[in-house]
Parts: structure tokens; sequence; C-alpha cells
């Protein structure tokens, strides 16, 4: 195969225009046509572009308006448009306003797609994404279907679908295997972003089978499996990669990344196979998890964003597989989006109140919030999405000087009721009464508000040895020790309140991140380490994702 071309010579982008629904304007209207030449009516038939382009082609992402003259322009969701010219190699081949391609005057995909373009490969090895009767799609040069792509549901617009398909709605999943070179005997070896891969189809029931096997060491259960074929769980991919030597897991790592596997995925299912008999060191799948979650830092290059941003906790699962040599690891990967959400406007409306009101005054707003669920949401959802939309209600708490911490206390209450977690506030809260203490001037009034937060999160059962960034809750309260001497002149009961979560923190079992890493690291053997899981109450045969001390 040859080396990939630049595809799009010429792109120039423009800002969205101040008409945000020309897109779905455009979406609606229908296609009509004047001398071989297509244009968008309205319903009531106004003439919403004329007829003067070669082809319109319409898909989720975007809508494609081709002139005779081979100029394009693409209209996005957003209501920017990018604009270039269409080379000899890249032109679709356009009978009746119906979309194909020719290569070499030879017809390789027939005339019959709504929309049609080049997505990546070279001239001998392109991949093509069509839509035909509503229904998206990759083909290969010979018309076949390789990849799968389908974003609503059966008789549902999907511009006004305000969900994503599940995994229950796939018949099949495309996986993408690191392969390093080019294959000319395999065709579905191609190239995509610098990167020799593979392409390979499997149905939804094997790749549940290798993840949920039962004569797996360590296996996921169905369970675990709920957050991936949960109906808020869309855009899937799914690689392989294979290692042999020196650290497989790192090589593993770097080959996904070399895929851009972890580029926009939120949450990671992992399965690792190995040889029979052998066993992974626990250090080195901790420095595996490790690295999979601070991916970006990992594989600094010209994509990376160079922000410690965590990536989703991912679960994990163990296996050995006769096909293996000594040495070698295989590791599935699949990574997807998990977001119960509503539409984007309303959500942006939502965050934004969570962010700029105290939270006594946000606790007035779930009517709101309550009402565009019951309008925008479709009924069995609603009530996931409310609890979604609640999450960091309590750990994301803010200071406002107009805000006591009696109002304060009431609508964490209020808010803990309705079902918001109290899980990590503990640290975010204590994370916030050192930032305080630790300015030129310090708030005085807004790290006696937060060790009060504090206080009342130990209360309510919030986890004490959560450890973020290598500080544990303990740690965080042992630096306000510190700086509580700078308080004494203040008239406010801030060393006391520090004593005293201290002392809870002691009673309930807190330790520092220098005894928790000792004693994380007491347990070498990966498999006596969780030996735990095969007791009589708990899943049997399921590693859950490791919890790492940094």
């Amino acid at each position: 195969m040859k080396e990939f071309e630049n595809l799009r010579p010429g792109i120039t982008v423009k800002h969205p225009c101040p008409d945000k629904s020309a897109y779905g304007k455009a979406q609606a209207a229908d296609l009509f046509e004047e001398n071989g030449l297509w244009g968008l009516k309205n319903a009531d038939g106004t003439t919403l572009y004329p007829p003067e382009y070669l082809f319109i082609g319409k898909c989720i992402d975007n809508i494609l308006f081709i002139k005779p003259n081979w100029h394009y322009t693409k209209l996005w969701p957003s209501s920017s448009t990018e604009s270039g010219y269409l080379g000899e190699d890249e032109r679709p081949y356009i009978v009746n306003g119906k979309a194909g391609f020719k290569t070499g005057g030879k017809i390789i995909i027939p005339a019959e797609y709504d929309y049609l373009s080049v997505c990546f490969g070279s001239e001998e090895g392109r991949v093509f994404y069509a839509v035909k009767d509503g229904r998206g799609m990759y083909l290969d040069e010979t018309g076949k279907e390789v990849l799968t792509r389908v974003r609503c549901f059966e008789g549902e617009k999907a511009q006004h679908s305000p969900f994503w398909l599940t995994t229950d709605d796939f018949d099949y999943f495309t996986t993408i295997n690191y392969v390093g070179k080019p294959c000319e005997q395999n065709p579905n070896v191609v190239k995509i972003d610098g990167a020799w891969v593979e392409l390979d189809r499997y149905c939804k029931e094997e790749i549940l089978q290798m993840l949920i096997d039962p004569a797996a060491d360590l296996a996921l259960t169905e369970k675990n499996l709920q957050l991936l074929c949960n109906p808020f769980s869309y855009e899937y991919s799914f690689y392989f990669a294979n290692a042999k030597g020196k650290n497989p897991l790192r090589q593993c790592l770097q080959q996904l990344n070399q895929m851009h596997a972890f580029d926009n995925s939120w949450y990671y299912i992992v399965k690792i196979w190995q040889a029979p008999g052998e066993h992974l060191p626990a250090k080195e799948l901790r420095q595996f998890e490790r690295d999979l979650r601070w991916v970006d830092k990992l594989f600094q290059d010209e994509y990376s964003t160079g922000e410690e941003v965590m990536l989703g906790d991912p679960l994990f699962a163990v296996g050995h597989s006769d096909r293996l040599q000594p040495g070698e690891v295989r590791m599935l990967m699949i990574t997807h989006y998990y977001e119960r959400s509503f539409p984007p406007h309303f959500e942006y409306e939502w965050v934004e109140k969570r962010e700029t009101l105290p939270l006594c005054q946000l606790k007035d707003e779930i009517p709101w919030l309550r009402n565009e669920l019951d309008t925008t949401i479709q009924e069995p959802y609603r009530e996931e999405v409310f609890q979604d939309q609640l999450l960091k209600c309590i750990s994301g708490m803010k200071y406002y000087p107009e805000q006591s911490w009696e109002e304060a206390r009431e609508a964490l209450e209020f808010f803990l009721e309705l079902g918001s977690p109290v899980r990590h506030s503990l640290h975010s809260f204590l994370k916030q009464a050192n930032r305080y203490a630790k300015q030129k001037k310090p708030n005085a009034q807004a790290v006696r508000f937060f060790l009060n937060a504090a206080l009342w999160a130990i209360k309510k059962g919030d986890i004490v040895n959560e450890v973020r960034n290598g500080k544990s809750s303990m740690d965080l309260a042992s630096a306000l020790l510190a700086t509580q001497n700078s308080f004494h002149c203040f008239n406010l009961p801030i060393p006391r309140l520090i004593d005293e979560i201290c002392m809870a923190l002691i009673l309930t079992g807190a330790k520092t991140y220098h005894l928790l890493k000792k004693e994380r690291n007491a347990n070498t053997d990966y498999f006596k380490e969780l030996e735990y899981l095969r007791h009589e109450g708990t899943s049997d045969k399921v590693m859950p994702g490791l919890t790492i001390i940094r």
C-alpha cells in the first residue's frame, strides 16, 4: 500500500455564522432538482439553497455541498463551514443525485448512496463513509462494509434524538489491531493516522464473551458491563494490542497510543491475556493503570494537551490463552463515552447555575431542572439523568461570602436526600480549605466554611483514604495543622476545628499517603492480592479497577 495522501488540500474553516439553526434548517429541508443540479427547499416550498449543486449529501456530522467545478462546502452542526476543492482521486461518482465512486474509470462503489466521502486510506486502501436510507456505514473499495456506525434509533430522526445508541443496538463491532507495517496479502490492513492497523469485525456476543469468559482467571461479570450496555453509553471503539518481551504492558499502551485510542474517550474496559501459567507482577499492573490514567502525560507529543487530565476509571479483567507464547501479552481495550445528559443548551445552563450559584440558591433551581427533564428526556430515563446532574452538587460546592455555613449545611442535606453522593467530597473540601489558608492574606471565613463542610462529610460517611495527586485526606489535614497558628488572631475556632477533623480522621481509619503506599506495596503477588474476591459474599471472578495510590 502507498503512504497516505493529504485528502483535503486547501481547507478553510469559517467561524460559526450568526444563524445557529442553519444546520438544522438544512437537515430538515428537502432535496429538489432543476436542470441536473440540486438545491434544498423548506416544507413550505421556500428555496433554502438554490439548485446550483452537483450533489448535496446529508449525514449526522455534516451536510456536503459539491458544485460542478468540484469546489465543496461542509456545513457542521455548530453552523460553522468548511470549504475546499476535491481532487480527481476524491471526487464521488454522481448519478441522479446519488453518490458512488470510480477508480480509473471503473465503478468500485455504485452510485446509490445519499452521502459518500473518503475517510482515510491511500489509492490502494481507502475507506469511505457512506449513508444510505438514513444508515451510516464505512465501506472498502469493493463496497463491503468494514466498520459500523449507526447513531439513531430505528424510525427516529437522529438530529431529534436526545440519546446515542447502546451496544444492544449494534450487531457487529469493528476492532483495530496494531500491526506496525503494511501487509500486501491482507486487504484489511490500512494505515490510519500514521499507524498500520488491521480492521476486523466481531459480533457483540463474541466481544462480551471475551470479557466474561468463565474460564478466565479473572473476568468481568454482567454487572460490571452494565456501564457498557447502558442506554447512555455511545461512541464505542475497540482496539487490540499485542506485545512480547520486557514490559509488554507499556508496549501495548504505546501501540494503542499510535492508534489514537486515547484521544476522545472517557471510559475504558481492558482485558489482558497472558501465556498459560504466567502472572504479571502486581507492581507492573499498578504501573499500567497509572500510565493508563495519565496517558496524556506518558506520551507527550504534538497532539498532547499538556494537561494532566485523569481518564475515567477503567475496568480490568485478566485471562490466559494457549495461543500466546511465554512472555507475550494480548490486550483488548474498549473505549466509550458515557454521558447521562439532556440537550446541550439545557445542560450548559444547568452547569452554569451549578458553578455560579451558592448551594443554598442552587436548590431553588431544582424545579426548573425537573421541568426541563420532563419536557426533553424520554420518560424511562428521566430519573437517571436527574441523578447524573446532581453528581457534583456536593463535591463541587464553592464558597460565597453571602452564604452562611448553616444555609450551606441545609443545602447539603437537601442535595444528599435527593441523591447527590457525598463520595469524594471530603478530599475536595480539605483541598479548598488549604487553598484559602495558603493565600498571602488567608481567608479565615472561607477556611472555617470548608472545615465545617469536611466535618459534615466525615459524619456522613465519606471516603477518608482517598488519594489524589499523592495526597490523602490525612495529608491535607496535617498541612492545615501547620497553618493553624495563623488563625488565632481572627477570633475564630479554626484551630479547634482542625484538631477535631484530625481526630475524626484518625478514629475512622484515615492514613497518610506514605503509610497507604507502604501497606499497598506489602502485597507483591497479584493473585494473592485479589484472593478476597473469591470469598463468600463477593462477586466471583471479578477484578475491579485497582485502587491506585499516586
